[in-house]
């Protein structure tokens, strides 16, 4: 619920900015978030692998398509 609170928030805020395409609006929303999944990872190289791999994935999937 969290979420969609502020990735509604997020949408009506940059629904108003005439910089921001709408299709920038998830990268918008999700480069902070994996940014912070990122350095986490990093911080902590015991998570286990099958944990890892998956937001090594949701990181690699966000930086390919948000540039």
């Amino acid at each position: 619920m969290k979420v969609l609170l502020i990735l509604t928030t997020a949408i009506g805020l940059t629904g108003c900015a005439v910089t921001a395409p709408i299709e920038a609006v998830p990268c918008i929303v999700l480069k902070p978030r994996t940014d912070t999944l990122r350095s986490a990872l990093v911080r902590h190289p015991q998570t286990p692998d099958e944990v890892g791999q998956r937001a090594a994935d949701v990181v690699l999937g966000t930086d390919a398509v948000c540039k």
